[in-house]
């Protein structure tokens, strides 16, 4: 869209109100990102904004600067430990259904040995006796492969939380000296906005941390927004063939001379006079619909509900414009 096609009037606006720097991420049935993110919770941080307009003080960015390769470095300990992490439990649970095994056949074993015991049979008594003894020495074998495996366990978790405690801001270090002194955490916390983002599209921890990183790229600079005076696009006949193309929540590419403005942009909002055939729309780089800013993957399950709306209101609109006809 721009001035030169079908934009008639093109108004522009930022705000920076609701920043966001701190995201809580969550998903189906409160599933979080604590077992794959490197902070060991279920926050996303991302302070680039602030960093890069000068906002913030020098000393400040240059502890963010270290910080965030500290952040790089531990995060490849972070995942190579994970991996380890993962191996083993995929290990403990193949030992834990050898062990399931081994208890049945104990189980039937000692039924064998009960019936000769009851036959007075002893000769194939001493055998099932021997049996039932072998396989007990199995168990007991098995249950220390399970223990080991438990503890390497333990021992990978308690490295994990280690590396979450290195990186919290006021443990975090450089050649042994500490990044951020309190006058700058007190600084940082500043520039700290929190809020929360769950969708239960997402079931798997490691989609959601990359989805919750989407939306806080997305929450963690200013609100912009045009608003457009249009021609009537579902008036005439010569562009019908974007009706399907126009969607709440799709992106468009706007072009403008005046503004030196080149970007794509979401549409949250339009309203359409009948009477005066006025469609004026509103752009955003972000969802300002605050149910649908939250739940970017929820658009997912709402696409067909908002096709269906929008397809409703242009026969409506139709059927307005024939009555008039």
């Amino acid at each position: 869209l721009s001035e030169e096609n079908y934009a008639k009037n093109i108004t522009k606006s930022t705000s920076s109100n609701d920043i966001v720097t701190k995201l809580l991420v969550y998903g189906e049935n409160g599933i979080g990102i604590s077992d794959v993110n490197i902070y060991g919770n279920d926050y996303l941080y991302n302070y680039d904004y602030f960093k890069q307009n000068g906002q913030m003080s020098n000393e400040l960015i240059a502890a963010l600067n270290k910080y965030e390769n500290l952040l790089r470095v531990k995060d490849t300990e972070f995942k190579n430990l994970r991996n380890q992490l993962l191996n083993l439990q995929s290990q403990l649970d193949i030992k834990n259904q050898e062990m399931t095994q081994l208890n049945e056949e104990l189980k039937a074993l000692r039924h064998i040995q009960s019936a000769y015991m009851a036959d007075g049979d002893n000769t194939r008594l001493k055998t099932a006796t021997t049996n039932v003894n072998n396989k007990i020495l199995q168990i007991g074998n098995k249950q220390n492969e399970i223990n080991n495996l438990r503890n390497q366990i333990t021992q990978k978790n308690n490295q994990i939380a280690q590396i979450a405690n290195d990186i919290r801001q006021e443990n975090a270090k450089e050649n042994g000296n500490y990044i951020f002194t309190n006058e700058l955490l007190e600084e940082l916390e500043e520039f700290t906005f929190v809020d929360e983002w769950s969708n239960d599209y997402y079931v798997n921890s490691e989609a959601l941390m990359k989805a919750g990183k989407e939306v806080l790229k997305e929450l963690s600079v200013p609100t912009l927004e045009m608003k457009l005076n249009v021609i009537d696009l579902f008036g005439c006949a010569e562009t019908s063939k974007y009706w399907d193309k126009i969607s709440m929540g799709d992106f468009v590419r706007l072009f403008s001379n005046k503004l030196n403005y080149n970007f794509d942009l979401r549409i949250v909002g339009y309203t359409y006079n009948i009477d005066s055939n006025d469609l004026n729309l509103t752009l955003s780089n972000k969802d300002l619909k605050k149910d649908d800013a939250r739940s970017i993957g929820s658009a997912i399950k709402r696409g067909i509900e908002t096709s269906k709306m929008v397809n409703t209101k242009k026969l409506e609109w139709n059927e307005a414009k024939n009555t008039k006809n």
